[in-house]
């Protein structure tokens, strides 16, 4: 899990519905840091549901037009998503997210890593993959950090394939289907939010295009709850600053 640096809300998704919590620590990463910021999301989604779990997903989804490509859901192919070099990029990137200041010498890697269209494709199989990703495992923090490195590609990269790539895991419909389990659709709908919120306020342009992409009614009660949450922040912040 990544770690928390600037005291920005986070959007999180359990049992399909839609919470959030603010952080306060301003500190630099560390794996204390990573372990508290875990524990303390968890505790925030046994708190704070929201109703997306109410909602009845669409039973047959369709293929989207963005898609990319569609991961598969065989557990003995998992490691085959990222070769191993590009597992290697993804680790060498975190590192140069996670700092607050970046050498030459980082600001020309992620050049290079957001250039890297094999990777980008392959970020979206990860990223759609239905398979259960616990909190903590593995998997899971390689998926936080491939959501990472799509929003600095888009954002502070520019690349036209890393936004085509968000919006086609916005999409991208396996969220909607009653045929995948409870825990499969949830972790959907985990990147989808840490996209829908985080991406979008940071690229507020991109929200036209976020709206012609929504997949079906779970992804639109995301939606909803992530707009309610960025206004109730602007509010917040509004208040703060009189």
């Amino acid at each position: 899990m990544r770690s928390l640096k600037y005291g920005l809300p986070l959007v999180v998704i359990s049992g399909l519905g839609l919470w959030f919590y603010k952080t306060t620590n301003l500190s630099t990463s560390s794996s204390t840091t990573q372990v508290e910021t875990e524990e303390a999301k968890s505790a925030q989604t046994k708190n704070l549901t929201r109703d997306v779990a109410s909602l009845k997903p669409s039973p047959d989804p369709l293929p989207t037009s963005h898609s990319v490509v569609l991961a598969t859901t065989n557990l003995e192919k998992k490691s085959a998503i990222l070769t191993a070099e590009q597992a290697s990029t993804l680790t060498k990137f975190k590192v140069i997210h996670n700092k607050v200041f970046l050498s030459d010498a980082d600001k020309e890697m992620k050049k290079q890593i957001f250039k890297d269209s094999a990777l980008l494709k392959n970020l979206h199989a990860l990223l759609v993959d239905p398979t259960v990703a616990p909190m903590g495992s593995d998997l899971y923090v390689q998926r936080m950090q491939a959501v990472d490195l799509l929003i600095d590609a888009s954002v502070d990269g520019k690349s036209a394939e890393a936004t085509a790539t968000i919006l086609s895991i916005i999409e991208d419909k396996q969220v909607e289907d009653l045929k995948l389990s409870a825990e499969s659709r949830q972790g959907l709908a985990e990147v989808k939010a840490e996209f829908l919120y985080t991406w979008t306020a940071k690229m507020p342009s991109q929200v036209d295009a976020v709206q012609h992409a929504i997949a079906g009614p779970v992804t639109a009660k995301i939606w909803q709850n992530v707009q309610a949450t960025q206004e109730q922040n602007r509010i917040e912040s509004s208040t703060l600053n009189r």
